[in-house]
C-alpha cells in the first residue's frame, strides 16, 4: 500500500518536473520574441554610466572560459550587460562608456560597456 502511493507520488513528481521544463523553454522563447519586438527600430545610444560591481570573468566547473560581463549604474538604474570590452580598464565605482537602446515600451537595454577614453594631454612647445 505505502509502496503504491510512493511510486505515484514520483511518477506525479516526475510529471510536474517535466511540465516545468516545457513551459519555461516557452516562457524563455516568449520573452525573447517580447524583447525583440520591443527592440525593432531602436537606434543605438551612447552614454555614461558608474561601473557597479567588478567585472565577472573566469571559467565555468567544466574549465571552458566565460565571457566578461559587468553591472553598471545608469539612470538610477543597475543593469547587466554581457559585451565588456576591455574589462581591465572598468573599475568598481568609475564612469564608463555604454552603448544602450531604448525600446518601444521605454525599457533601456544597455548593450555593451567599455572603460572611457583617456583624455588626451596638450602638448607644451
Amino acid at each position: 500500500m505505502a509502496n503504491d502511493i510512493q511510486r505515484k507520488a514520483i511518477l506525479a513528481l516526475g510529471v510536474v518536473v517535466f511540465a516545468a521544463m516545457l513551459g519555461g523553454g516557452a516562457l524563455r522563447g516568449a520573452a525573447r520574441r517580447a524583447q525583440r519586438r520591443d527592440l525593432n527600430g531602436a537606434t543605438t545610444r551612447i552614454g555614461t554610466a558608474i561601473v557597479a560591481a567588478p567585472i565577472v570573468q573566469g571559467h565555468d566547473p567544466v574549465g571552458k572560459a566565460r565571457a566578461p560581463w559587468a553591472l553598471v549604474r545608469f539612470g538610477g538604474r543597475v543593469y547587466t550587460v554581457t559585451r565588456v570590452r576591455g574589462p581591465d580598464g572598468l573599475h568598481v565605482g568609475r564612469a564608463a562608456r555604454i552603448e544602450y537602446r531604448v525600446g518601444h515600451s521605454g525599457r533601456v537595454y544597455v548593450d555593451q560597456i567599455e572603460p572611457l577614453p583617456k583624455p588626451k594631454r596638450p602638448a607644451h612647445p
